[in-house]
């Protein structure tokens, strides 16, 4: 499931285990966040403000 909140720019992926997505090249891992209970990895692309947030229960391909 997907969710683009209107007040930042993240894209917010949710699953879990078993559930993968495919990022292609250009992303990042650049650390993790807690939001409402759930623990995401957080991605960047070419800039701050493009910017992932997957479930860290997803497999992460690039």
């Amino acid at each position: 499931m997907i969710d683009v909140p209107d007040d930042n720019n993240a894209l917010f992926i949710y699953g879990d285990e078993g559930d993968s997505v495919e990022l292609g090249s250009g992303w990042s891992a650049s650390g993790s966040v807690t939001e409402s209970g759930r623990e995401f990895t957080v991605y960047h692309g070419n800039s701050e403000e493009e910017e992932f947030k997957i479930e860290s229960a997803i497999t992460v391909d690039q």
